[in-house]
């Protein structure tokens, strides 16, 4: 009577004097390269999983220094994103102090106006150099072209 591996009913010989069965080995061989490639798809799908999760910034905001002058600001995220996106998030740090109204480009998807949450323009002194301020991406803003609204 044959013994099997305990994880993938693999045929092992029972006996020391046993010889080996080449459709044994071929048995074998084919459940562990269906076994590893079952391993390596879910790995792929992980990784996929993973990728996209990470690139979800409405799920989780992305974070950059500002680049630009005061006003116009602009962010490069890694992963870019490829549109903006109702419910987009960013967390800021501008590189300078505005001094009025302000946009704000990421990664080159166009300048978008950053709104307080009443619609507002933002005023001078609104954002500090070197303090960190969450903005959300609001499609419906600004009569519908979208808008950042300062959290």
């Amino acid at each position: 009577m044959a013994n099997f591996t305990t994880n993938y009913n693999l045929t092992k010989p029972t006996r020391a004097t046993d010889t080996a069965d080449i459709n044994v080995m071929n048995s074998n061989m084919d459940i562990i390269d269906g076994q590893l490639k079952t391993n390596a798809d879910a790995a792929a799908a992980a990784q996929t999983n993973l990728n996209n999760h990470i690139a979800d910034y409405v799920r989780h905001p992305g974070y950059a220094v500002t680049t630009g002058s005061s006003n116009i600001y602009a962010i490069t995220l890694n992963p870019a994103p490829t549109s903006y996106v109702d419910g987009m998030g960013v967390v800021i740090k501008p590189n300078a102090t505005n001094t009025g109204a302000s946009t704000l480009n990421v990664n080159g998807l166009g300048a978008k106006p950053i709104k307080k949450q009443n619609g507002d323009d933002l005023s001078s002194w609104d954002f500090r150099l070197d303090t960190i301020y969450t903005l959300r991406y609001s499609a419906s803003a600004n009569s519908g072209t979208g808008a950042f609204i300062l959290q």
